[in-house]
């Protein structure tokens, strides 16, 4: 349906007509240059008052409002599990091609009814990805999570999932698709058959040990429909056989741990491969065998914890430090003990107060050693004393006054690296108790958090490191880490992120530099998925920040092969991702050519495999059938999509939608009314000549 509708009142359309019907007469019978006969001069007033009337009616703006219909098909989400699982318990080329038949099925059955939106997933969810069953985990719980926020809103007439039931990473998949408002019906592909298999399912250890020390590596050794069977559990250190066992199933599903201790002989990075024997005609080899890593040290080092009052904080620290295998941290309450500072490799102060005589001391003889130190300040701090110590930055506070701070990530911050995962999500953790007012810090402090004060960001330190002729201190300028911690257990279900972010700190700071002006920042442990990656400074003689030098990097695997890189400038740091490795040891020399002198950075990693998808090839078809169940579906096999094609054709309530939008459109801009005036002042004019007019 149309209607015309005018912005002025459509009263104004009687005083145009009568205007133009006046102008029209008033041109062509009050004109008495011109002669026509009564039917021409009829005929051309009849002409020009529709050409008045016309354009005095598009001075009222008119507008053509109309109602357009709009037919929506209802959409069909095709999931595919991507993951390697899919074509490992059999012949991979002959599986792969079986599900590319199987989705061109599905194409051609229900592409023309409906609307057909594909997707990908393993780790992660991927829309219209290419369909090589490569990924090396399987998170079918994040399915369900992304696309019921993406279709919140859509018509979705059901989604059909094409998997073989099993994941190894992520949130159970049953709880989080009963959130979907549509059916789920689900394809199983695979084997279920339960088949006769010795593997691996855990291996615990310390990626920390010390030299000369003996440490427990704890393997879990799964029999499935192997009773009154035994195999032999190995393990080899750098390829050498150190240790073996018998170990021994009574029942058809069992599973048994056995402990090896280990001695660690020498220091740095070392591998552990532990192998299952084999039976004769075993199928799944894969889940046999496992290779770890971990880093022998020298000795632990001390951290002592100084704090004025218990706080929720404090104990946070600690928990922090009970996960870490490099420090032993002591709890000390200043004033309550004695303090032999050139005991620790690192002193954190939490709180500064000025009702404590004893923590100028310590401080100062602490600066004396050149000891690190990390400073923490809180609602319990005095400002004013802290400014007395002469850290490099200094607050203005009035009236020593705190507020809630959150923080927001410095994109220049690069002097070690920051989890992409906390960049993005910090500004929505709980905010710390900071310090309000103006803060001057010097050139050596390195922002890691600015604050943010409601929605305002600002250049304020929130968190930040300091390097001073070589000694690294680290600030937090508010309390509230507890909070941080508690946090991040409920979005991730563990407190790894903040935790691992606190010891990345504590590394930083606890670290020496006096004997090396070019130094690296590196993970010492990465799985074949992630990125390696550096960050790097080099000072000049006089221990400043050069930002223009040419660093080199040369990373060697275990068969000497060697792979050269450059890192790129990155403000007065530099910063390097050299890709993915396949697993193994590799070491790297950084190097730099400065004012004609070598300076040379040596370290290790290593890179671990991901095995998941080969650890279970049972499908799971009663995970599969309890999804569908629970969404108002059923369960199917692949040979069964014609059932599954009429099932959807039944349902009545997937069905077409049809939506009305409201438009609106000024008649000035249809062409067939500038046609129209076109043709009738063609028309006169014509006339006229004729007439001898002009």
């Amino acid at each position: 349906m149309r209607e015309i509708i005018t912005t002025y009142s459509l009263w104004w359309v009687i005083p145009i007509i009568l205007v133009s019907l006046i102008l029209s007469m008033l041109l062509y019978y009050k004109n008495k240059k011109e002669e026509f006969s009564f039917i021409t001069s009829f005929s051309l007033a009849t002409i020009r008052f529709f050409i008045f009337a016309i354009l005095g009616f598009l001075l009222l703006s008119p507008v053509i409002k109309s109602w357009k219909s709009k037919i929506e098909k209802p959409i069909v989400i095709v999931a595919v599990d991507n993951s390697k699982s899919m074509i490992l318990c059999g012949d991979s080329t002959k599986m792969a091609q079986a599900y590319h038949e199987l989705l061109d099925k599905i194409d051609k059955d229900l592409g023309k009814k409906y609307v057909l939106d594909y997707y990908t997933f393993g780790d992660k969810v991927t829309k219209n990805g290419k369909y090589n069953f490569n990924e090396d985990k399987t998170n079918l719980g994040l399915v369900f999570s992304k696309l019921n926020k993406r279709y919140g809103y859509s018509n979705v007439g059901a989604m059909l999932l094409i998997s073989d039931g099993i994941y190894n990473v992520g949130e159970d998949p049953s709880y989080n698709a009963k959130s979907m408002g549509f059916p789920i019906y689900t394809i199983g592909v695979g084997d279920s058959t339960i088949k006769k298999d010795y593997s691996i399912q855990s291996v615990r250890f310390n990626k920390t040990v010390f030299v000369q020390n003996e440490f427990p590596i704890e393997v879990s050794i799964k029999a499935k429909q192997m009773g009154n069977s035994q195999t032999n559990v190995s393990i080899f250190n750098n390829g050498k056989l150190i240790d073996s066992e018998i170990v021994n199933f009574t029942s058809d599903n069992e599973i048994q741990k056995h402990i090896f201790n280990i001695k660690a002989s020498k220091t740095g990075m070392q591998s552990y491969r532990i192998k299952l024997k084999p039976f004769d005609g075993e199928q799944n080899i894969v889940n046999n065998s496992k290779t770890i890593y971990l880093d022998v040290m020298g000795e632990k080092k001390k951290v002592l914890l100084l704090y004025s009052k218990p706080h929720p904080d404090v104990s946070a620290i600690k928990q922090i430090f009970d996960k870490s295998d490099e420090y032993i941290l002591e709890l000390k309450q200043f004033g309550k003990s004695s303090i032999r500072v050139q005991d620790y490799g690192l002193i954190i102060y939490h709180q500064i107060s000025s009702n404590l005589s004893t923590s100028r001391r310590v401080f100062n003889e602490a600066k004396s050693k050149n000891i690190p130190f990390i400073i923490i300040l809180g609602a319990n701090s005095n400002i004013s004393y802290f400014n007395s110590y002469k850290t490099g930055i200094n607050i203005k506070s009035k009236n020593n006054s705190f507020m809630e701070m959150h923080a927001n990530y410095n994109d220049n911050f690069s002097d070690f690296i920051v989890p992409k995962q906390l960049q993005e999500s910090i500004s929505n953790y709980p905010p710390l108790i900071s310090a309000y007012g103006d803060y001057k810090v010097s050139s050596s402090f390195h922002t890691i958090f600015r604050q943010r004060i409601g929605s305002v960001n600002t250049e304020y330190p929130l968190i930040s490191v300091s390097s001073v002729s070589g000694k690294r201190d680290a600030f937090i300028f508010g309390e509230g880490i507890w909070r941080w911690r508690m946090y991040d257990f409920m979005e991730n279900k563990n407190h790894s992120l903040i935790d691992n972010f606190f010891l990345k700190i504590v590394r930083y700071t606890s670290l020496s530099k006096e004997h090396s002006r070019l130094n690296i920042q590196w993970e010492k442990s990465f799985n074949e998925q992630e990125n390696v990656e550096f960050s790097a400074e080099f000072h000049n003689a006089s221990y400043e920040l050069v930002h223009d030098a040419d660093i080199k990097m040369e990373i060697t695997n275990e068969q000497n092969e060697k792979f050269v890189f450059a890192f790129g400038n990155r403000d007065l740091s530099y910063y390097l991702s050299a890709g993915r490795f396949p697993p193994g040891i590799y070491s790297f020399k950084a190097s730099i050519n400065y004012s004609g002198q070598l300076f040379e950075y040596k370290g290790r990693f290593n890179i671990a495999k991901v095995e998941l998808e080969a650890m279970n090839l049972e499908a799971n078809f009663g995970l599969l059938r309890e999804i569908a169940y629970a969404n108002s579906a059923k369960f199917f096999m692949p040979s069964e999509l014609n059932i599954l094609t009429n099932r959807l054709a039944e349902r009545e309530d997937i069905v077409n939608i049809e939506t009305q939008q409201l438009q609106y459109k000024d008649l000035i801009k249809f062409p067939i009314l500038l046609l129209i005036l076109i043709v009738l002042l063609s028309l006169e004019w014509f006339f006229r000549k004729q007439m001898g007019s002009y």
